[in-house]
């Protein structure tokens, strides 16, 4: 029996204030667009609501 591995509902991920690949993919939405495809919803923590 084979199970396919469960995908998370969300992808956490934090960015420094200089400029890098994953910060300036976060600002184009292209992470967000990215991961859509497989319902994963993608959040920053520094945007995040400081008390979820």
């Amino acid at each position: 029996m084979t199970h396919a591995p469960a995908l998370p509902r969300t992808l956490w991920f934090t960015r420094c204030p200089v400029p890098t690949a994953t910060g300036i993919a976060a600002d184009r939405r292209w992470l967000t667009d990215e991961f859509a495809r497989d319902g994963i919803a993608v959040r920053s923590l520094q945007d995040a609501d400081p008390d979820a």
